[in-house]
C-alpha cells in the first residue's frame, strides 16, 4: 500500500501543481488581455489624436486658403470697381469742359503759366477755354492760342521754345493724382455705402 500511497500522493500534488500552474496562466492570460487592450486604447486614442491634428491642421490651411482666395477676390473686385471709375473720370476728363468748371479751367492755366517765362508762350486747349484764359490774362503774358479740342477739360501750356510744359489739364490732373484717388476710391470701397 505504500506503493498506491505514494503514486496516490505524486498524483495528488501533480494535481496541485497543475492547477497552480494552470491558474498560474489563466491570471498570466488575463493579464496579458488586460495589457493588450490597454495597449490598443492608447494606440487608438494616439492614432485619434494624430489625425485630428492633422485633420485641424488640414482645414486650418484650407480655411487660410480659402480666406485668401475671397481676399484676393474682393481686393480684384475693388480694383476693377476702382479701374472703372477711374476710366469714367478719364473719359470725363476727355469731354469738352462745363461752363461751371470753366473759371476752375481757367484758374489752374493761370497757375500754370507762372512756371513759363513773362515772354512768349502757346497755350493748346478748348476754344472756349482759350478764350476765357486770353481775358483772364489780359495781356499779361504773349499768349499763342492754338485750339484743340481733343484737350477736354483743360489747357496744354508751353514756353515758346518748348522746353517748359504745363499740363493744366484734368486728364493730366488726375494721372498726376491718381494714386491719391486709388487711396480715397480704397477707402470709399472699404468703408462700404454711407
Amino acid at each position: 500500500m505504500a506503493l498506491t500511497d505514494l503514486l496516490a500522493s505524486l498524483e495528488h500534488d501533480a494535481r496541485a501543481r497543475l492547477t497552480e500552474a494552470r491558474a498560474a496562466a489563466e491570471a498570466e492570460a488575463t493579464r496579458l488581455h488586460a495589457e493588450a487592450a490597454e495597449t490598443a486604447a492608447r494606440r487608438r486614442a494616439e492614432v485619434t489624436a494624430t489625425t485630428r491634428a492633422a485633420l485641424a491642421q488640414e482645414s486650418g490651411h484650407a480655411v487660410a486658403l480659402a480666406t485668401q482666395r475671397v481676399q484676393h477676390a474682393v481686393l480684384a473686385g475693388r480694383e476693377r470697381a476702382m479701374q472703372r471709375v477711374l476710366s469714367a473720370a478719364r473719359a470725363q476728363c476727355r469731354e469738352p469742359p462745363s461752363p461751371e468748371l470753366q473759371p476752375t479751367l481757367v484758374a489752374l492755366a493761370q497757375a500754370g503759366l507762372r512756371y513759363l517765362e513773362r515772354g512768349r508762350a502757346i497755350a493748346r486747349g478748348d476754344p472756349a477755354l482759350l478764350t476765357a484764359l486770353g481775358t483772364a490774362v489780359n495781356g499779361t503774358h504773349d499768349l499763342t492760342l492754338t485750339p484743340d479740342p481733343s484737350l477736354g477739360a483743360g489747357l496744354h501750356l508751353a514756353s515758346a521754345d518748348g522746353r517748359t510744359r504745363v499740363d493744366a489739364s484734368l486728364l493730366g490732373r488726375l494721372a498726376h493724382r491718381e494714386d491719391e484717388a486709388r487711396a480715397f476710391l480704397v477707402r470709399r470701397l472699404t468703408e462700404g455705402p454711407s
